[in-house]
């Protein structure tokens, strides 16, 4: 028993010496490839016969290339002239600026963290007119004692805001004292809607907090209701609602296409579908007869709520609208839906609370109507 042990234990520990071995010259033969081609491209310190080799080789390398470059420039020879023609009818049309075509090559050189080089042909370069309002934007400095373009300092100030988390009448102010230090003239905005609107961002959607004890508003950032020192999160609600009438004319700009077809389907009473949709119904027949010298719009108003977290039982509601003169197909996708407004608490919404003022920009939306300018 003890001699069948031994011989087990021997041929384990040499089974293992096999496959140490096996791993060990696998492991080893990427490094070796690595070396060889390394040596490859470099000479070897060698004897004096083995040098001469290689010079010779590197000669006759360099003769190859010679006679490749030769044969390269007589190609261009022979083509120089039609190239020269083709030339001078160009530069009789376009004027090509050298410092924006190296301000070209430094951005995408910049871009490319690699080796990566992006190389555009001629034809593929374009120029418009909003590329050169902004090349102009960030030449323009913020006043004439500084070379700090308005652009740039305008994006640190911003990120420096939000950072900051600091509101809109209190970021007014502060873009005011700093104004009020600079030399005149200046380009800094003078308030946070100017400063929005020279940064070209809009500005869709406004915060709000309420406390639900004492139905009050609350501050920026206020966690704490002052006039019912109640302390408990909980009975606080965000709400986030939305600028209508810049949204839902976007919407109606990119869908008026879908919605002009549709509208004519309507007019003519043609059901290609045959679904029975609601604005093939009675209701809406007469609806078309009431305003029939008015470019209509109508809305469906959803509700719905869900569930953020189970432990804490924190809740979002959303107030959105879905287009009806929209085909069935498009109406209730998620993109061609308007999202009016967000209520998150940890109870459920309370309507007088929460719609009012989204109510009132639906109300006001409706006697004012949207203008729509399409090319």
């Amino acid at each position: 028993m003890n001699i069948d042990l031994e011989n087990a234990v021997c041929y384990d520990q040499e089974q293992r010496s096999k496959r140490y071995k096996k791993n060990h010259s696998n492991a080893r033969t990427p490094t070796d490839l690595a070396q060889e081609t390394e040596e490859s491209f470099y000479l070897p310190k060698c004897p004096l016969t083995e040098e001469f080799s290689h010079c010779s080789k590197l000669h006759d390398l360099q003769e190859e290339v010679q006679v490749i470059i030769d044969e390269d420039d007589d190609r261009i020879d022979d083509a120089l002239p039609f190239y020269k023609d083709q030339d001078e009818s160009l530069n009789e049309n376009y004027c090509i600026d050298s410092d924006a075509v190296g301000g070209m090559i430094n951005c995408e050189y910049n871009e490319c963290n690699n080796n990566d080089f992006n190389i555009d042909d001629a034809t593929d370069c374009s120029t418009s007119d909003n590329d050169s309002s902004e090349t102009e934007s960030e030449e323009v400095c913020l006043h004439e004692y500084t070379n700090v373009s308005t652009i740039y300092y305008c994006t640190d100030l911003l990120n420096y805001l939000r950072a900051a988390d600091i509101s809109k009448s209190h970021s007014t102010h502060l873009i005011t004292l700093i104004k009020s230090i600079l030399p005149t003239p200046n380009h800094l905005p003078a308030t946070m809607d100017d400063l929005l609107l020279f940064m070209n961002i809009d500005n869709l959607f406004s915060r709000r907090s309420i406390c639900l004890i004492c139905k009050g508003d609350l501050e920026y950032k206020q966690r704490k209701c002052l006039n019912c020192k109640c302390c408990d999160e909980k009975s606080i609600a965000d709400i986030y609602d939305i600028n209508l009438k810049d949204v839902f004319t976007k919407l109606v700009k990119r869908l008026t296409p879908i919605i002009e077809e549709y509208k004519q389907k309507i007019y003519n009473n043609i059901d290609e579908q045959e679904t029975q949709d609601i604005l093939f119904g009675y209701l809406y027949g007469e609806l078309l007869k009431e305003y029939s010298s008015e470019n209509i719009l109508s809305l469906i108003l959803h509700l719905d709520g869900v569930g953020l977290t189970r432990s804490s039982k924190l809740k979002m509601w959303l107030f959105s609208g879905s287009i009806v003169e929209l085909p069935p197909i498009f109406r209730y996708r998620r993109y061609n839906m308007i999202l009016m407004s967000i209520w998150v608490a940890y109870t459920e919404p309370k309507p007088d609370l929460w719609l009012r003022p989204i109510i009132s920009q639906i109300q006001s939306l409706k006697m004012q109507g949207i203008d729509l300018f399409i090319a």
